[in-house]
């Protein structure tokens, strides 16, 4: 593990600032001099500013899937009287126990699959759009889509402002409900394709990120993942070293 990852899941300091540290050279290992990006196993004897870390375990993160329910948002706190956070579902000691981020958000209208996290190099990779990672939704629409209405979506339809909306997957369930699939998701894209091409949608939920599934979780509460979808989020951490670098 890189020395600056390590510093910042021991919580002494954030990733940059952990960076900071080392080039300064205020970070020892084993009584030498830190260099940035240097391996560490995490037995070493580091010192920052002359002060003897602790090598205790990095504390484990926190993972929740989440159905929200219409009309909550997906932020992490309520603004507006009348407003309610998605993170209300949760347990008081729950919700205050973690710093977490919500990956996935949807428009107030919509509901459905959320994923919720501490680990923000997980939430990058989850939510950057060239690591490609599929959101699904089922779309309920007010007309019907024809063969041409489709093959524009698919194609990628143009709005007044100049915003290209495509949906990577479309399948047909029943004359009004479709299944949707993007791997790229911009504001309200759906619901403005939809329009774009003279349909309306009175209902979206969303059904799956990558390997998480909303299933039979009813609405406003919550779960962790399963075995398989502990290990698909274990999968996507051991790309994590790499997204580090390709930020800075």
């Amino acid at each position: 593990m890189k020395l600056h990852v390590y510093l910042r899941n021991l919580g002494v300091a954030s990733r940059r600032k952990s960076e900071e540290l080392i080039g300064a050279g205020q970070v020892m290992v084993d009584r030498k001099p830190a260099h940035v990006g240097q391996q560490v196993q995490g037995t070493e004897s580091i010192t920052i500013s002359g002060q003897q870390i602790s090598a205790s375990a990095p504390q484990k993160k926190q993972y929740l899937l989440i159905n929200k329910p219409v009309d909550y948002t997906s932020t992490t706190a309520s603004f507006f009287e009348n407003e309610h956070s998605v993170l209300e579902l949760l347990p008081y000691q729950l919700r205050k126990s973690t710093q977490w981020q919500i990956v996935g958000r949807l428009d107030k209208n919509s509901e459905g699959l959320l994923f919720l996290t501490d680990d923000g190099e997980l939430c990058y990779v989850l939510t950057h759009p060239k690591y490609e990672i599929e959101k699904e939704y089922v779309v309920t629409v007010a007309r019907g889509l024809e063969a041409g209405d489709i093959k524009k979506l698919l194609q990628g339809v143009l709005s007044p402002e100049g915003e290209t909306y495509r949906f990577d997957k479309i399948e047909k369930i029943s004359p009004l409900n479709y299944s949707c699939v993007l791997t790229e998701g911009k504001k309200r894209e759906i619901r403005e394709a939809i329009s774009l091409i003279g349909s309306r949608v009175t209902r979206l939920v969303r059904v799956r990120i990558g390997e998480l599934f909303l299933g039979e979780l009813v609405s406003g509460t919550y779960r962790v993942p399963t075995v398989e979808e502990q290990t698909w989020l274990n999968s996507l951490s051991k790309r994590v070293p790499n997204t580090i670098t390709e930020k800075i």
